[in-house]
């Protein structure tokens, strides 16, 4: 057991004993270190949109199955009777309108000092009298 803390401690002496590692191996290290760490980040984003997509996609097959049922109902559903217009003054309905022009000009001492075209118009809509 002695043996073996001798082996261990020496191996540690060696291992703080060895010459210092190269600048340039130092900054690949770092660099291979940092690209890991965007590879990490960037399959969280992957996982998330591909979560985001999965819920669209069932989302759309829903809604897809909702209309195509719509259309199921209305396609079974009895088209509704139109109710035929009879032909009698019950159901007229009477427009009328009248209509106003005129030009005023009275001159710089009368009520209309400028001239001036106007027009006025009225639209009545009422249904018929019935006899």
């Amino acid at each position: 057991m002695l043996g073996a803390g001798a082996c261990l401690a020496q191996g540690v002496a060696l291992a703080q004993n060895q010459a210092p590692v190269d600048p340039a191996l130092q900054v690949i290290i770092e660099q291979n270190r940092r690209l890991l760490e965007q590879v990490k980040a960037q399959q969280k984003t992957i996982e998330t949109l591909n979560a985001q997509m999965e819920q669209i996609r069932k989302a759309s097959e829903r809604h897809e199955r909702e209309l195509q049922s719509l259309q199921e109902r209305a396609d079974a559903a009895p088209a509704e009777r139109s109710i035929p217009v009879e032909s009698t003054r019950d159901h007229e309905v009477r427009v009328g309108g009248e209509a106003g022009l005129g030009f005023f000009s009275s001159g710089s001492d009368g009520q209309f000092p400028h001239s001036e075209f106007r027009m006025d118009f009225a639209l009545g809509l009422g249904e018929l009298p019935k006899y």
